[in-house]
């Protein structure tokens, strides 16, 4: 009697065991599985933040942004071939710049100004400002030539005009600055329309 007892207890503890290790290992793989997703989930989050992260002196191209202050060894990798290709070497008279370069391509619709200190010659090259005069290109906010000025107030609401003499509100340029470092954008504005947009740096 003792023995069938004792056979009971022991089938009894072992089926036990069985079902602790069962419910450890199912609680095991619940883990790694959210351990996973998370890890999958938080890595396209911060993709995601990244991509979202985008001066406002800047412009789009198809999908793709261009900033001033970026270096770009291969612009045409973006815009294509520029119609033409200019490098100007800065003389006295631009006193600390004296040496320095200024690298010009014209794109359809697009000036590019590249600007590169003496020392560091065409390796050194970063953008210093970029003009839009048609629709090909536009703001990192979606403002293009032809936009009207009630979208200039709309998207960029802290805009001033800009203090050239000139006062007729519908026939001017508003200026956009940056809180931090000395970057700004121009709207020039012809009977309220845009026709033609300046992001740049200013040299200090």
């Amino acid at each position: 009697m003792k023995k069938i007892v004792f056979i009971i207890v022991a089938i009894v503890l072992t089926a036990t065991v069985i079902g602790i290790i069962k419910r450890s290992e199912d609680n095991v793989d619940d883990f790694l599985s959210n351990s996973n997703n998370f890890s999958l989930d938080e890595s396209i989050q911060r993709e995601d933040s990244v991509d979202e992260i985008v001066s406002d002196f800047s412009i789009k191209v198809e999908d793709k942004y261009i900033s001033i202050r970026e270096h770009h060894n291969n612009l045409s990798s973006i815009l294509g071939t520029p119609i033409s290709e200019e490098i100007e070497i800065l003389g006295e008279e631009s006193d600390t710049f004296n040496g320095s370069r200024i690298k010009t391509l014209t794109y359809d619709g697009l000036i590019i100004e590249e600007f590169s200190p003496e020392k560091a010659g065409n390796s050194g090259l970063w953008i210093l400002s970029m003009t839009i005069t048609n629709e090909n290109y536009s703001t990192e906010k979606g403002l293009t030539i032809g936009d009207k000025l009630d979208k200039i107030k709309e998207l960029y609401g802290n805009v001033e005009i800009l203090k050239d003499g000139r006062t007729d509100s519908n026939n001017c340029a508003y200026i956009f600055e940056d809180d931090f470092e000395p970057n700004f954008i121009v709207f020039e504005v012809e009977d309220g329309i845009t026709n033609e947009i300046k992001i740049y740096h200013e040299l200090q």
